[in-house]
């Protein structure tokens, strides 16, 4: 069972124009059979990217459906999406998921609700990844 804790604010940006390759390709428990969950199926070349504007390393990205009271694997495998960078995951299903960053020091973000659909950009800021620390 997870624990979803609240107060990350996190802006989003839709990207108007599908572009294929890059990044890895997510493999969340969901991801993998968008039909068994009534999930619309994303295009091949559509993507879901994190914009990670803080300084911290995002070491691990866990994502689920918001339906899933699991956690899917890791996104990033042995990739890290280091401070500054964005982290393009292709072939997401449109679908309302559940993000569970966990950065350099260990410290856990999460949000729940976030609606992903192709070619979706969501970025995450110093100030995102310190309120959930507590500051």
């Amino acid at each position: 069972m997870r624990i979803l804790v609240s107060g990350l604010i996190l802006s989003f940006a839709a990207a108007l124009s599908a572009c294929g390759g890059g990044g890895a390709v997510a493999n969340g428990n969901t991801a993998n059979n968008p039909q068994a969950n009534n999930q619309q199926v994303a295009p091949a070349n559509s993507f879901y990217a994190i914009q990670n504007n803080s300084n911290y390393d995002i070491y691990y990205v866990y994502m689920s459906s918001s339906r899933d009271p699991n956690w899917g694997p890791d996104q990033l495998g042995n990739d890290v999406l280091r401070a500054r960078t964005t982290y393009r995951f292709n072939g997401v299903p449109c679908d309302t998921y559940d993000l569970k960053l966990v950065d350099e020091d260990g410290d856990e973000c999460i949000q729940s609700g976030v609606q992903v659909c192709q070619n979706t950009t969501l970025v995450i800021n110093q100030a995102d990844l310190l309120r959930c620390e507590g500051y």
